[in-house]
């Protein structure tokens, strides 16, 4: 079996839902949190219900891969660690993760967001101007065939 995001054929790729409509569902909310609690398990090499730096690294790392992005620098993961270690134990438990990583969603949902509300009202611009235009030009066509009727 293929990858269930390719399921649908007629050569046309399926649309994701917008991940700011996901997480505006708590359904799709416990999902993700789910899959998140899924990578921390993975993550934690050694069993011990947190990660350290270097299980951190090593799943940040996996996650910018799989999104396509430049792998990040040490010194900004830690810098991430630090700041999201509630109990200042130098890793971060499950709640702490969970945590860090839907703020990082919402963040990027917001950005999602604001993108399509940007170009919703551009082409909302492009639209009135067709119109306007294709209004002065009927008016002026108008105008000349009158024109040329009343001579």
């Amino acid at each position: 079996m293929g990858n269930d995001c390719c399921a649908a054929r007629n050569d046309k790729p399926v649309e994701k839902e917008k991940l700011y409509v996901r997480l505006s569902k708590p359904a799709e909310v416990e999902k993700i949190k789910a899959h998140i609690a899924k990578e921390f398990k993975a993550a934690d090499k050694n069993n011990n219900g947190s990660l350290n730096f270097e299980e951190l690294y090593a799943v940040t790392c996996k996650a910018h891969e799989q999104a396509g992005l430049e792998q990040p620098k040490k010194e900004s993961v830690r810098a991430t660690l630090y700041a999201n270690d509630k109990d200042k134990d130098k890793s971060l438990k499950l709640d702490e993760y969970t945590e860090m990583v839907m703020k990082h969603l919402h963040h990027v949902a917001d950005l999602e967001k604001k993108a399509d509300e940007e170009a919703a009202a551009k082409k909302a611009d492009e639209d009135k101007k067709k119109k306007a235009d294709e209004e002065a030009k009927k008016k002026a066509d108008d105008e000349a065939h009158k024109k040329k009727h009343d001579h």
